[in-house]
């Protein structure tokens, strides 16, 4: 269905030909066959329209293809390039080149032409006369030589003639603008120029207002320039009293060192720290390691010299002996500064008391310590249980078996009475090493109080002891163990209530807001508490009360100690106690 049309050997000669098929309502019903002769006379033809040079050229097969002319309008064509022949052939581009034809100049076009397979086998050579079109360049270039050079003159005599007329105005503006600079020309440009040279006059004249304004400007300054420096240096004098009084009240020592260690500042503080003052302080020249106390100076010293030396950072904890002979923990943080060379210029510092901090380590390790001795304690305990079980029942047994009248059965009854008193004993310690925790909730102290007192209200009047609840309004709850705390308390009173006289006694309890706590109080009068009895009052060994007291107080005392309470007992008068219990907030 597509057509097919190449050059084509016939039998008088070579030819075009070309075929194209006929459809009818999308079918294929025959085909048209044209063609006509290749030869001289259709060269001939085609150079009359296009005025081109002609020639066809035929290869013969062989070792390496040979063209044979088939026709041509000029002989020297089918001479022009054998070598550009070839690779036409070979790779079926076209190649353009330029070639002399009889000592005239010729543009070469060269071209494969292809049968009805798309093989090549013919090349078509075009040549173009390239005479009269040189000769329209020789003329156009005279032509372009000759208004080029009128050109430039007209061009030179133009900038000539524009160039004095613009440059006597900027002339004169430049000579009025050395003057300005040589303060010989201080009046305004009158009369301006029109387009960029006045826009250029107008800069100069804003500027001899701008320079007249500086001059007004500088003249006011100088006048005033006494009254400035002394306002400026009221200003840095206080802002250096504000920055002095800054460090002089932070809780800390602040200082700065020089090379070599000499203290050129250091603020009050360092009195209360060391018992030193600041000016003793600045007038020992070593005062920074001499302060070092002397069984630490082996460890601190050489971080104190790679600090002066090579500008390290200095980060330690040591020990200072103050002036009362009290030890001091602090931490020494001081930061030197370095100039263009690297060498110390100077050091500043801090130096804060960590001697609470240390104190607080120290706690927690001695509660880690007594943590480990309760365990120890609580199965040595359950281990001496067992021997004064067995002793106690052999004991027992050996009195029951002894006559009422016999000699040894007193001996028994001590030996089973010292063995009860010990398991009282281990009974109270298990009772303090046994772990408890505290499920607090948020609970009003005053209904707890009021809960305990009525729950006591039977025993108050049983032994003839007068009370009273005094709550003070709005108090905070307080996180509380209800139920742990309310014990405490009751155990707390039914034990001062073994001290207390009957018919002679009272009972007062009081609640008051303290800072961030709940302040608890009571008030007993007609009491009988020796300093001894005060002194040991928790103390489970020691006491006149009944066993099941002496092993419940300690752990009152304890639960109290959990909600991290402070208790205080102390004798208002011969017959009247006061106990204290500060509960925090939170």
């Amino acid at each position: 269905r597509e057509a097919v049309y190449g050059l084509e050997k016939g039998l008088t000669g070579y030819g075009i030909r070309g075929v194209a098929p006929v459809e009818w309502e999308g079918e294929v019903v025959g085909a048209i066959d044209l063609g006509f002769e290749f030869g001289p006379i259709f060269i001939e033809e085609v150079k009359q329209q296009s005025d081109v040079e002609l020639a066809v050229l035929i290869a013969e097969p062989g070792d390496g293809p040979r063209f044979i002319p088939l026709a041509a309008t000029r002989p020297e064509l089918v001479r022009s390039d054998p070598t550009l022949y070839a690779a036409v052939f070979g790779g079926g581009d076209v190649e353009f080149s330029i070639k002399e034809l009889a000592t005239d100049p010729f543009a070469l076009l060269i071209g494969p032409v292809r049968n009805y397979r798309g093989e090549i086998v013919a090349l078509v050579e075009l040549g173009l006369n390239r005479s009269r079109t040189l000769q329209v360049i020789v003329r156009y270039r005279r032509w372009m030589l000759g208004l080029g050079l009128i050109g430039m003159a007209v061009s030179v005599w133009a900038i000539t003639v524009v160039t004095s007329l613009f440059t006597r105005p900027i002339t004169r503006m430049t000579s009025l603008a050395r003057d300005i600079a040589a303060g010989r020309q201080m009046q305004r440009i009158e009369e301006a120029p029109s387009g960029e040279l006045g826009v250029l006059a107008e800069a100069l004249n804003e500027m001899l207002s701008s320079l007249d304004a500086s001059r007004r400007q500088i003249k006011d300054y100088a006048d005033t320039l006494e009254e400035r420096v002394e306002v400026r240096t009221r200003a840095l004098q206080e802002s250096e009293e504000k920055y002095r009084t800054l460090v002089e009240s932070v809780p800390l020592v602040v200082y700065r060192l020089v090379g070599g260690g000499r203290t050129v500042f250091i603020n009050s503080f360092i009195e209360e720290l060391t018992g030193v003052t600041a000016p003793a302080a600045t007038a020992d020249q070593q005062f920074w390691k001499n302060k070092v106390y002397r069984e630490d100076r082996d460890r601190i010293w050489p971080l104190m010299d790679r600090c002066l030396e090579h500008g390290e950072e200095f980060k330690a904890e040591y020990r200072i002996r103050h002036r009362n002979g009290k030890f001091v923990f602090v931490f020494d943080h001081a930061l030197p500064v370095v100039d263009e060379t690297g060498e110390v210029e100077l050091i500043d510092g801090i130096l804060v008391n960590v001697s609470d901090r240390y104190r607080l380590q120290q706690q927690i390790l001695q509660t880690e310590e007594l943590r480990t001795l309760s365990e120890i304690s609580a199965r040595l305990a359950h281990e001496i249980r067992n021997p004064l079980a067995v002793a106690g029942g052999f004991a027992r047994r050996l009195l029951n078996k002894l006559p009422a009248g016999d000699e040894n059965r007193k001996k028994a009854e001590i030996i089973l009475k010292e063995v009860e008193r010990l398991e009282k004993l281990l009974e109270k310690s298990l009772a303090y090493l046994r772990p408890f925790e505290l499920a607090p909730t948020r609970t009003s102290l005053n209904d707890l109080v009021q809960s305990v007192f009525r729950n006591q209200g039977s025993l108050f009047q049983q032994l003839q002891v007068a009370w009273s609840v005094n709550p003070a309004a709005d108090l905070e709850p307080l996180p509380l163990d209800r139920e742990l705390l309310a014990g405490a308390l009751t155990t707390m009173i039914e034990a001062l209530l073994a001290y207390c006289e009957p018919e002679q006694s009272r009972i007062e309890c009081s609640t008051s807001p303290g800072e961030n706590s709940v302040v608890l109080e009571l008030t007993i009068s007609g009491v009988q508490l020796s300093d001894d009895d005060l002194e040991h009052f928790f103390y489970p060994f020691t006491s006149r009360l009944g066993e099941a007291k002496s092993v419940e107080l300690p752990m009152a005392k304890m639960i109290i100690q959990k909600h991290k309470g402070v208790l205080k007992m102390t004798q208002t008068a011969p017959d009247q106690v006061r106990v204290t219990l500060n509960l925090p907030l939170s």
